[in-house]
């Protein structure tokens, strides 16, 4: 009971920092969600998006991701673009596809680190750099 009264936040806030180091991304801009919908949910609600913006996602995204944005894109007049993951799988490919996808002015970029359906490993540290460096969340 003392860990959860006295360390719990001390130890989820150095995990959190250390899954941002991982990441490169801001330790501040990382929060602990219950699951994969809470976590969807609030940060497609926290985005500002209108009519026309593209969201880029993978064609085996998790269900409930495909879910919530097809609510937000419903909601804000955005659109929702599947990026198809091949079989069999080459992950070059894919990487190629989804830069064509936001390089074609993508607001939002989401990704899985293994697919939901399918169980694929996608190459999201290579491509999360790339999407960073054309300035898309």
């Amino acid at each position: 009971m003392r860990m959860l009264t006295d360390q719990l936040e001390a130890k989820l806030d150095a995990a959190r920092c250390g899954i941002a180091q991982r990441l490169g991304a801001d330790p501040e801009g990382l929060v602990f969600c219950e699951n994969a919908s809470t976590a969807i949910e609030s940060v497609l609600r926290s985005l500002p998006l209108g009519c026309g913006d593209r969201v880029v996602c993978l064609g085996h995204v998790y269900n409930a991701v495909r879910q919530a944005l097809k609510r937000r894109c419903q909601e804000t007049g955005a659109v929702a673009v599947e990026v198809p993951v091949s079989l069999p799988f080459d992950p070059m490919k894919l990487e190629q596809a989804v830069m064509a996808e936001v390089q074609a002015g993508a607001s939002l970029c989401i990704l899985d680190a293994i697919t939901s359906g399918s169980a694929l490993r996608m190459p999201w540290t290579s491509l999360a750099a790339q999407i960073k460096a054309c300035g898309v969340p």
